[in-house]
């Protein structure tokens, strides 16, 4: 893999053995991935890779439309940086989600989601994840032997992107500003508590600030990057 995770694929230049030849670009025959967690528990220096890896992987842009029904606000999270749908590996279990505020032009909140209550993503968060339930339509959890099908899947895939969309209040006064994050966390806190009952000294899993886009001038039909046609 490359030996700078995190800059976009850039070649980087060195030498791959003590006095050898400088080569333009170096490959590694090590590979980081998303648990960067339990991979900081051994080395701090490899966890720091696994979370460049991790906020290279996706962009944020914003706009807000006209709808039938009123305003939106439309946030798109683009897969610029991953070979493979975001996230990946245990899907079921990775947290990845949007988490903004929005407020008017005298500064009172329109709009809020995504926050975390009690260090628990909420319900209407929109999450990117794979939920697998059993035969009777109910999602499985820890009990992963009970997969028979499929319920929901809001992964983005590579090199695509989803959009999510939010209506504002009617009489909402721009300019509006926006918070907008993505946040990514390794495993939710119900499987946390799960594993903490029986291993009280495993740390927490913190949230991860993946990427944050704020906007202080958003208006009607008003784009805060070049849009592409919807795929």
């Amino acid at each position: 893999m490359n030996p700078d995770p995190g800059n976009g694929g850039a070649p980087v230049a060195g030498q791959s053995t003590e006095n050898g030849t400088v080569k333009e670009r170096l490959y590694r025959h090590n590979f980081t991935g998303a648990q960067h967690q339990l991979v900081g528990l051994r080395n701090a220096e490899l966890e720091q890779e696994s979370l460049a890896l991790l906020r290279s992987s996706a962009t944020l842009s914003a706009r807000i439309e006209q709808a039938a029904d009123g305003q939106q606000l439309v946030v798109r999270v683009a897969n610029t940086g991953a070979g493979h749908a975001l996230p990946t590996g245990v899907a079921d279990f990775r947290e990845l989600w949007l988490e903004l505020t929005v407020t008017d032009a005298s500064g009172k909140l329109v709009l809020a989601s995504g926050q975390p209550v009690d260090g628990s993503v909420p319900e209407d968060a929109r999450l990117f994840r794979k939920v697998f339930g059993d035969a009777d339509g109910k999602p499985v959890g820890l009990k992963f032997w009970r997969y028979a099908k499929l319920l929901e899947d809001t992964r983005i895939p590579a090199d695509g992107w989803r959009d999510e969309r939010w209506m504002l209040p009617a009489g909402a006064q721009g300019p509006l500003r926006a918070d907008i994050k993505l946040n990514f966390r390794t495993y939710p806190k119900w499987v946390n508590d799960a594993v903490r009952a029986t291993e009280p000294q495993l740390p927490e899993p913190p949230i991860v600030l993946l990427n944050r886009l704020q906007l202080t001038q958003l208006q009607p039909t008003q784009l805060s990057s070049v849009m592409e046609p919807e795929r």
